[in-house]
């Protein structure tokens, strides 16, 4: 949670230019996750949102969104820019984010270490074009290999396995 603001100075006119160019962007693109978080990453950083208060005052009064919905973008928005360092490098990269990427398939990659959610997203797009679910499934496993690894009990299954009955 980012800390309130109890008095700070005014935004300096460049501030106020840069954040206007920033709120415009998010206005355009919050429906485009990428954009709108990138955008918001930046508020965020600069914060360029105390003239509101805090970040979640921010994101209720500026655009009408949870503090968490703004801080979901904002994560998305870092887990794509990881990736394009790594893995998703349109010169270098070995496993390419598709054109159409929808948020739902980075959700499981946030808060992961740049490193293994570069190794998972390697892995989802070996399988075919990386969804919610598949990669999902992928942190799943590649997390309860580790803490097995570990010493420890590899997590129980999202869903229990089917029981099968035989009629004699």
């Amino acid at each position: 949670m980012l800390p309130q603001v109890q008095s700070e100075s005014p935004l300096n006119p460049e501030q106020k230019t840069r954040l206007y160019e920033l709120e415009r962007t998010v206005e355009r693109n919050l429906s485009s996750f990428l954009e709108a978080g990138r955008a918001l990453l930046a508020i965020r950083d600069e914060r360029l949102y105390r003239t509101y208060g805090t970040w979640e005052q921010y994101c209720r009064r500026r655009f009408g969104i949870t503090q968490s919905r703004g801080l979901e973008l904002v994560r998305s928005a870092e887990t794509v820019e990881n990736l394009l360092r790594g893995p998703a490098n349109p010169d270098s990269g070995d496993a390419p984010l598709p054109a159409d990427l929808s948020e739902q398939a980075l959700r499981p990659l946030n808060g992961l270490e740049p490193a293994l959610a570069c190794a998972c997203w390697r892995l989802a797009t070996r399988i075919g074009k990386p969804s919610g679910h598949v990669v999902g499934q992928i942190v799943r496993v590649v997390k309860g290999g580790i803490q097995q690894g570990q010493g420890g009990e590899p997590p129980e299954p999202k869903h229990p396995p089917r029981q099968t009955y035989l009629i004699g």
